[in-house]
């Protein structure tokens, strides 16, 4: 069986060597394995759980979710139920976060145009901190 080294793992998942570790030591990586002298192998043949733990991860699942999660797999067929919950709320989780992510994007596009006009037409910007005086004179409203 082919043995790959916390070395050779983590350039093949792209991560550091500390992430690998620190993982390990939360229980995502059940097959991870030791040699007598306490390094940590993984056998090629358990790469797809690797793989499984870097996707949800990816998503932004918590760690103990993963864990929760890989326990329920690692007990076989009859927690297909458990899981599949736990991928429909991780779902969830992320729609919110992309929606939150669209929101600060379209934020981001409006102040680009705000920018932009300013650069053509040469304008004050209203919307810097240090011209609001200006703004709130011009409105003949009264400093706080």
């Amino acid at each position: 069986m082919e043995k790959l080294g916390i070395k050779e793992l983590s350039d093949l998942f792209e991560v550091s060597e500390q992430t690998f570790r620190f993982y390990d030591s939360k229980g995502l990586f059940p097959f991870m394995k030791r040699e007598e002298n306490k390094y940590r192998y993984a056998l090629v043949k358990d790469l797809h759980w690797f793989k499984m733990v870097f996707i949800l991860k990816s998503t932004g699942m918590e760690i103990a979710n993963i864990k929760e999660y890989l326990d329920l797999c690692m007990q076989g067929d009859s927690t297909v139920k458990e899981r599949f919950e736990i991928i429909v709320k991780q779902k969830e989780e992320l729609k919110i976060k992309m929606s939150s992510m669209q929101e600060q994007l379209d934020l981001l596009t409006t102040k680009e145009k705000h920018y932009k006009k300013i650069i053509e037409t040469g304008q004050e910007d209203d919307w810097n901190p240090i011209n609001f005086e200006v703004v709130l004179k011009e409105k003949n409203i009264k400093k706080i």
